[in-house]
């Protein structure tokens, strides 16, 4: 990982920015949600790198459209509280997973925080 060169790492933040967001509209999908539909649209504008920043603008369509438009996820309500600890929780089980396949995640975390 610490050998990766700056494409490489590129590569792999382009398709976790593309699978974040079908998974979102799946679940939308799923929920008989419209906005469905404009995700699968960012997913088919997704550009190397995330460079016009597709996976923000799903998250905001993907947020309002569980939760309605006043929702931000800065705020200080229940919703946030839940997310926040479900993803507590994913992220332990990822981590896990991380270290048990031999992969360091202080190197993941730096891809994923400081996207390149």
């Amino acid at each position: 990982q610490i050998k990766w060169s700056t494409k490489i790492k590129k590569i792999i933040w382009t398709k976790i920015v593309a699978e974040k967001i079908l998974k979102q509209a799946q679940l939308l999908e799923l929920l008989q949600k419209t906005e469905s539909a404009l995700l699968k649209k960012y997913i088919a504008e997704l550009k190397f790198a995330d460079k016009s920043n597709r996976e923000g603008h799903a998250a905001k369509v993907y947020f309002n459209a569980l939760f309605g438009k006043n929702f931000s996820r800065n705020s200080l309500n229940s919703i946030n509280s839940s997310l926040n600890y479900g993803y507590s929780i994913l992220l332990s089980a990822f981590n896990r997973e991380v270290s048990a396949n031999g992969s360091m995640i202080i190197c993941l975390i730096h891809l994923i925080f400081h996207q390149i």
